[in-house]
């Protein structure tokens, strides 16, 4: 988490730039073309989706239910 907590992130336009698909896509790449690239950062990125290791909407249920818990 960027700032080191979720209020500071959140709080306002400059600190939720950082909060973008961007680390997923750079695990991704990695994953893809590691001939290519050296490394990657991605923070809580959904890596194990992208190999079919687990079922498909496992990583969308813990999103939603994290959702649910931090804001209802």
């Amino acid at each position: 988490m960027p700032y080191g907590s979720q209020e500071e992130a959140y709080k306002n336009a400059t600190t939720l730039a950082y909060l973008t698909a961007d680390t997923v896509l750079a695990a991704w790449m990695r994953l893809k073309y590691p001939h290519l690239t050296v490394g990657a950062l991605a923070s809580s990125a959904p890596i194990l989706q992208f190999e079919n290791i687990v079922p498909p909407d496992t990583f969308y249920n813990i999103v939603s239910n994290d959702f649910k818990a931090c804001c209802s």
